[in-house]
């Protein structure tokens, strides 16, 4: 099993912090061209960020229907809701809380 984060800089810095393999991307092309790479392989489990989610909504969802069985998760984009910081976000993605 691999767990991969597509997104801006910050969210896929702050989920390699537990494990995630951080994949940088700065457009919505970017974006689904790494996205229908990863989703082929079942053993992926793919975290992508909410804005790329929104940009790109019909394509993912198509590509879901095309290779089912992969496990994406819609995660919050660090860099779009400034107020969250990165202990509430990977508690949130993972459900494990780091303290305060």
């Amino acid at each position: 099993m691999r767990i991969v984060c597509l997104g801006d800089r910050l969210t896929v810095e702050a989920l390699s912090i537990v494990g995630a393999e951080p994949i940088e991307v700065s457009s919505s092309s970017d974006f689904l061209t790494r996205f229908e790479t990863l989703i082929q392989n079942r053993e992926n489990i793919i975290l992508i960020t909410k804005s790329m989610a929104e940009q790109a909504r019909s394509q993912i969802d198509a590509l879901q229907k095309k290779f089912p069985g992969t496990i994406v998760v819609v995660v919050p984009d660090v860099s779009k809701d400034l107020d969250m910081n990165i202990n509430k976000l990977v508690s949130e993605v993972v459900g494990v809380s780091f303290g305060n």
